[in-house]
C-alpha cells in the first residue's frame, strides 16, 4: 500500500498490530522472541494451545477456545517466523501516511487482549482517522467470537468510506 497507494480504494484493518519499527540488526524484543520460542519448541499446535485463550474475551467457552486453537495450529513455523519478523520491523503508522485518511477505517474488539482497543484508538488519533468501530463482546479473534458483529463492523466501515466518496 505504501508503494502503490493509487491501487488502494479503501483500507479496512481489524485489530491492527502497529509494528515495532526495529532495524534488521536489532535483537528481537523479548515478547517476540517468546513467540518464536513457543512455535519452534511446542510446534504450531502446542503454541496454539498455549495462546488461543488470549485471543478471545475472558468469558469465552471451551468450544470457542478449541476453535481458536485449531485455527492457530494451522500456521507453518516458517510463516509464523516471517510474520514475527515483519511485526518487529513494521511501522503501520508510516505505511498509513501514504493513503488519504478518508479511505482508512479501523476496527477493534471490546475485549481484545492482543491489540488492546486503546492502541487502536491511539493509532486513529495519531493518524487523524475516524474513531474505530468497536465489536462488542469479543476479543482479538472477533470473527470467531462475534461473527455477526464482525460482519456488521465491516459493512459499517465500507458504508462510511462510500459516504466519504460521495461527499
Amino acid at each position: 500500500m505504501r508503494l502503490y497507494p493509487d491501487r488502494v480504494s479503501a483500507l479496512l484493518l481489524s485489530s491492527p498490530a502497529s509494528g515495532y519499527g526495529q532495524e534488521e540488526q536489532d535483537d528481537l524484543l523479548p515478547a517476540l522472541k517468546e513467540r518464536l520460542t513457543d512455535v519452534e519448541t511446542l510446534g504450531p499446535a502446542g503454541m496454539a494451545a498455549k495462546r488461543a485463550a488470549r485471543t478471545l474475551s475472558p468469558g469465552a467457552g471451551p468450544d470457542l477456545v478449541h476453535q481458536a486453537a485449531e485455527a492457530m495450529a494451522r500456521v507453518s513455523i516458517t510463516g509464523y517466523r516471517d510474520a514475527v519478523t515483519l511485526l518487529s520491523r513494521g511501522s503501520l503508522s508510516a505505511d498509513l501516511s501514504a493513503l488519504p485518511r478518508d479511505k482508512i477505517r479501523l476496527i477493534t474488539a471490546e475485549h481484545d487482549q492482543i491489540i488492546k482497543p486503546e492502541r487502536v484508538h491511539a493509532l486513529a488519533e495519531e493518524r487523524h482517522l475516524p474513531s474505530p468501530t468497536v465489536i462488542a463482546h469479543a476479543g482479538h479473534a472477533s470473527y470467531l467470537e462475534n461473527p455477526s458483529g464482525f460482519t456488521a463492523a465491516i459493512e459499517a466501515c465500507l458504508a462510511s468510506v462510500a459516504a466519504s466518496d460521495e461527499a
